[in-house]
This record gives structure tokens, sequence and C-alpha cells, in this order.
């Protein structure tokens, strides 16, 4: 804020006002005739006069032409007395034709006189240069000029008023559409007020105040002068930043003279007070050259109507950007309040925290404890930071922090040590999880925050908080997948994903029982990319779901072209499929307008989907059976226990992982574990299949141990299914 002004210095500002104070208004008065006599007559007669309170000048001129050049020089000419027979007999009618053409002398009051009662004009020419009066000579006594003077005059400020009840009319309606169009900031549309206000009533932008009552609780706040002045012209600039009790005394009897009114003048000052909705107001306060009379008395009210809804509008437009760029919970910048705060500043380094358990707060203590949580964690960023950063909550439960590099290890240990501290809620402390992500700056500020942010998403939040920087390495690797993706999106779009085939065998003949679909990725070049090399970002970012529908139509055709009803195909699904909506009615419409056996397509899980209990998987599963499809569990033995899951859903098959059937020749262990899973699928009734069998001696052991099924490089490699053959 800037500092007050001593109050001497205060006061010397209003004496300056005063002493620049216009001098008083007179009614100017042209005398127009070619006898001198005549003129001084006049001039004798009207000396000292007043009408309405205002002395005469009077002006004078011996010719036509003479009157004419200060009638052009002065617009404030009033009354003009005119002899009709000058240098002709015409010549006084001839300047009223042209004075009437002249702009803006529309008001200007016209009295003939002639020495010669002959000389009258006619009718029709008083009329059409609108001549208010005619008189002779010799019956202007001085009663009778003061008389037909007067009438002339208030004739004239009649008029006068008029036209500035027009014009200001006009700047009222213009100054009001700039008023709403002041949008970017308080102080902008505080300094178009003062603009605005001179303009109205004709001032110069010296002597004008703008003061902001804070929520005012009625109409004595003024009163209480609770108010601050927010902007200030000419001399009176130097005033911004003091309280309205601090102001001279002259200033003070002018707010104070308000009482309630919109518009209100006291000591050569005048007031106009806007009201918000919200119980805010402002003061505008000016000073005057003169009294206001009742046309800017009447303008003034109008300005103020709208510059009351201008208030609001600028006040509303205000608030909207201020929740736009602000988080409400927390009351720290948002991502776009950040850029708009750091603008183009160079040499920064980022940060984002994520705060873990968040959701389970919300719904086990309710949102106001997960809320006050949030707010006890931003009040100690900015504590631990101090001003050497720019805090911010992002979207979710995290917070973005900007300040300028390099950090020091100090800090980054004092924001680790910060956040390792249990969150006060109450008398509650929350020890939640907690993760710290840097990047030293990308290309914008919102590349910098996800850059942080992905080195928070590589560490979920711990006990223990971790931080990672993301650094060049990382950069490529995120390069590396993204264009993996794009040709990824490229291949299912042309079509380049095909499946594969390799058999499975009945281990006890090695008759064919089917095959296993898998999928592989042909590059526009022909050469073939394999799933451990894109199935991840696929299941990451939901292409997986385009790659299974294109696995699962190829196998249903492809069985429909095998004459043997009794060999099958195993497709591998994943989590995102069965939380599609209607994926069983979708596969089973596939094999259906195919007219395949739905028992052909048998449809593979891994072990760690299969345990997954949520609102999709586990009806998607029933469905799936009870529409006669068999389910088969992937890599059975390496992931999470499903054993309380076989007993809820009908399983036919139970996939012995390749990682166990690899030492199963010389692993004692290995032979136990797979000889229990074995026996496990014979009590349960369910068929086993081992993966991965490349050798007669694993074969041997998997026969020993009564394994049924089994496919791998022992039988066979994986084949296009263009050039797959397969007989029962």
């Amino acid at each position: 804020m800037p500092a007050s002004p001593p109050e001497d210095d205060a006061l010397d500002i209003v004496d300056d006002l005063h002493r620049a104070a216009a001098p008083e208004r007179s009614w100017r008065v042209l005398v127009v005739d070619d006898e001198p006599d005549v003129v001084q007559a006049t001039l004798f007669a009207l000396r000292d006069e007043r009408i309405d309170g205002r002395p005469l000048s009077l002006l004078t001129a011996g010719t036509a032409a003479e009157a004419e050049l200060l009638i052009q020089a002065d617009a404030e000419i009033a009354v003009l007395l005119l002899d009709v027979v000058m240098e002709s007999a015409d010549a006084g009618l001839r300047l009223v034709e042209r004075v009437r053409a002249l702009p803006g002398r529309q008001a200007l009051r016209i009295i003939l006189r002639t020495g010669q009662a002959g000389y009258a004009p006619e009718l029709e020419v008083i009329r059409r240069y609108d001549i208010n009066d005619y008189k002779t000579k010799a019956e202007l006594t001085q009663l009778r000029l003061l008389t037909c003077l007067t009438v002339a005059i208030r004739g004239f400020h009649q008029l006068r008023r008029i036209e500035a009840h027009q014009r200001g009319l006009e700047k009222v309606v213009r100054a009001s559409g700039r008023l709403m169009s002041e949008r970017g900031s308080f102080q902008a549309f505080a300094d178009g007020v003062l603009t605005q206000i001179c303009t109205i009533v004709d001032g110069q932008p010296d002597g004008v105040l703008v003061l902001r009552l804070g929520a005012a609780p009625g109409p004595q706040a003024h009163g209480e002068m609770a108010a601050e002045v927010v902007a200030g012209a000419g001399a009176f600039a130097r005033l911004v930043g003091r309280q309205a009790e601090t102001l001279p005394e002259p200033l003070r009897g002018a707010l104070n003279h308000v009482n309630g009114a919109d518009v209100a003048h006291h000591g050569g000052y005048g007031v106009v007070r806007a009201h918000a909705q919200d119980g805010d107001a402002l003061l505008v306060l000016f000073s005057l050259s003169s009294p206001m009379d009742e046309v800017a008395t009447g303008l003034l009210e109008l300005f103020a109507v709208n510059l009351s809804l201008a208030y609001d509008d600028v006040k509303a437009y205000i608030e909207l950007q201020h929740r736009a760029h602000h988080d409400r919970e927390t009351g720290l910048a948002n991502r776009a309040g950040l850029k708009a705060q750091l603008g183009t500043a160079t040499g920064l380094e980022f940060a984002q925290v994520a705060v873990g358990d968040l959701q389970e707060i919300r719904g086990v203590l309710g949102e106001a404890v997960a809320r006050r949580a949030l707010q006890d964690l931003a009040l100690r960023l900015q504590q631990v930071l101090g001003g050497q950063a720019q805090v911010a909550r992002l979207e979710g439960d995290r917070f973005a922090l900007a300040m300028p590099g390099p950090v020091p290890d100090a800090l980054v240990q004092r924001l680790l040590a910060a956040l390792a501290q249990p969150l006060s809620v109450g008398d509650m402390a929350l020890q939640l999880p907690m993760a710290l992500g840097w990047s030293q700056g990308g290309t914008s500020v919102d590349q910098a925050i996800d850059e942080a942010g992905l080195m928070v998403a590589r560490q979920a939040p711990g006990r223990q908080v971790r931080s990672a920087s993301f650094s060049a390495a990382v950069r490529e690797q995120v390069h590396r997948r993204m264009a993996l993706l794009a040709d990824l999106d490229a291949a299912l779009a042309e079509d380049r994903i095909e499946m594969y085939l390799q058999p499975q065998v009945r281990l006890a003949d090695q008759n064919s029982v089917g095959a296993e679909a898998l999928v592989r990725w042909r590059t526009r070049e022909g050469s073939l990319v394999m799933p451990d090399h894109f199935i991840a970002v696929a299941e990451h970012t939901g292409a997986i779901v385009q790659i299974g529908q294109r696995m699962v139509e190829k196998a249903v055709a492809h069985l429909a072209s095998w004459p043997d009803p009794r060999l099958r195909i195993s497709v591998n699904l994943s989590l995102r499929q069965l939380e599609e909506p209607d994926f069983a009615a979708w596969v089973t419409a596939q094999c259906d307008a195919h007219g395949v056996a739905r028992e052909r397509l048998r449809l593979e899980i891994t072990e760690t989907a299969f345990a997954v209990h949520s609102e999709q998987v586990g009806p998607a599963l029933a469905a799936l059976t009870e529409a006669g499809f068999e389910l088969s569990i992937d890599d059975f033995g390496t992931g999470q226990s499903s054993l309380g899951r076989l007993a809820e859903i009908a399983v036919h098959e139970l996939k012995l992982d390749r990682s166990l059937v690899r030492g199963i020749e010389h692993d004692a262990r290995a032979r136990r574990v797979a000889g229990l899973i074995v026996e496990l699928g014979r009590d349960l009734g369910v068929e086993v299949l081992a993966e991965g069998i490349e050798t007669e001696g694993q074969l041997a052991v998997l026969q020993q141990l009564g394994c049924v099924l089994g496919q791998g490089w022992l039988f066979g490699r994986a084949e296009p299914a263009t050039q797959f053959r397969l007989e029962a």
C-alpha cells in the first residue's frame, strides 16, 4: 500500500484546488448597433445589473461583420441585442440568417431593435430565424430592457440545460459502456471511473477520488469512514491508499453529506455512490467549479445506477477470474493460476507432490476431513518453502511447486521431512503416503509439471516419502513409448494386427485339441513386433480393448473355417475387456453370427485378473460361463491367490506357467508345485495344460504327474493363422 501523505500535504492539495476554482460565471450579452450613443446608453442602463443571481458581461460591436466574428469566437453569448438597420437596411436580418447557420448557436436568444418602426421584419422572418423579440429603441426603457433580457436569458438557460442534458445522456451511455468493458482488474475499473466521471461533469482529472467501502452493513457505513482511497487523479493521486478518516476535513465533510443518497454535493465537492449487490460500495468524490444544478444531479444519478451495474459486473468477472485461477478448497493457485503467476519466467524447477489414500479418507471419515487434510498440507508446503517457491493445487490430490533452480539439497531435505509428518485435522493425525517428483523445466510450464507428475506416477505414494527426478533418459523413454503408441494406432487402423496359432495337444498321445491364438504386430516394413514390446503400452492406453476385439473376431472366423467341431482356439482376454459394458453379449453375438459353438472359443484370463473383485469383472465372467463359454486361467501359480474364486466361478482349465515347467526335470521344488497344481485340477474336475514344453524330459515328467494337456515348441511353434494346419 502506498505511504499516506502527511496531513499538511493533504490540506495543501485541497487549498490548491480551491485557489484554482473558476471565477463567478456571468451572462454574456452582445450589443450590436452602428450608433455609439445607443451602445453607451445600453451599457449604462445595464451596469451592475444581475439576472437570476449572475452579473452581466457586456460585449459590443458596431457592424454586422464585427458581430459575426464575436459570435463565431464565443459560444457562451446568451443574448444578441441587434440593430436591424446598419450598413444596409437588412444588415441585421442577414446577420441573423448567418448566425442561425452556425453550429452550436441554436440556444442564442435574439432581440431585434430598430429606431424606425417601418423597418419591422415580417412575421414569417421572425419564425424562420427564431427571432425572440422585436422592439423599437424608443420603447426600450431600462425596465423594459431588463424585462426583455431576463426572459431571453432564461430561455437561453433553459435551452442550454436541455442541450446539456442530451449531451450528458450521451456521455453517461458512453461512460457506462466503457466501464462495462473495464474487466481486467478492480484497479483498472477504478481508474476508468475517474476518467468517465470527469467526462460527465466536464471536469479535469484533478481533485477526483474513488473510495471503496468493504461490505457496508448499512447506509451509515460511509459515515463511519470505513473506506479506503483506491484511485485518485491529478493532485489527489497522492492520497491513494489512505483511509477515509485520515482525509482533510473538506473531503470528509463531503463524504459525510451523502447520508444514504446516490448523489450529493457539499463544500465545493460532489459525491456519487454506487452499490454492489453484496453490500460493497464505491464513493466517487470530485471537485466542483460551481454548484450542481438539477440537470447535472439527474445525470449523475443515472450514472450512479449504471456505475452500480458495472460494479456488480466487474466484481462478478473478477470473482470468475479468481475461481478460474484458484483452487476453492485450499485457496492456492490452480494450474492456470500458476502459469499466469510465472508468466515468462525462466530458470525454474518444478515438483509435484502426490497424496495417497485420500479417497479412502473421503469414504470413511468424510469429505470435510479430506479437505482439511489438503488445507493442512497446503499450509505446510507454503511454510516450508516460504517465499522461495510458488505452490499450486493441481487436479486430484496433487500439488505443484515452482522455484528458481538449481534447488538446494537442503531445501529438498526440508521438504521431504515435512511431507513425512502426519497431517493435522482437529485431534486427528493422518499419516498419509506421499510421493515427490521433480523436473528441471521443460519447454513450457505444463510440460515441466507433467514431467514431474510422471516421476510421481512411477513411484506409488508410500509411507516413506521418496523423490525422483525427470531425466533425459526418461524423456527418451517417454518419446519412444509415444512413438510406439502412434505406430500401434496406425497398425490397428491398417489391420496389421495378426493372429498366430500354436498347437495344444493331449500329452498322452500328442494329438491336437486346438490352438492358442497369439497376437503379432506386423510393421509396414514387414517385420514382426512381439507382444512383450507393446502389450504393456496397449494396456496402459486402453488400446488393448481394440486389440482383444480383433483377436476374438479373427479366432471366431478361423474356427468357422475348421471342419472338425472338436477343435478349439484359446484367446487371451485383458482385464480392460472384461470391464467393457456388455462384453459377454458381444462375444456371444460373434460366435452366433459365424455359427461357432461357444465352447470352442476358450477364453483365457490371467490369474491376477481372475482374482479381481469388481462390479464389472465378476458379473462378466459369470455371464460368459452362463452363455456356454469355457474359461481358462493363464499363468496359474504365479499371480495372486484365486482359490476362493475357483469356488465362485466355473473354470474349465488351469494353465501351468512356463516358469514352473522350465525347471521341472531337475528342480524338485518346481516339480512338487507342478504336481500340486495338477492334483488340484484333478480334484476340482478341471483340465490342466502345461505351457512352454520344449524337451522330451519335460514331457515325461508332466505325463508322470498326470498332466493332461500341453503346448510348446516340442509340438510346434506359433505360425500365421493363414498357414496353420491342425487335425484332431
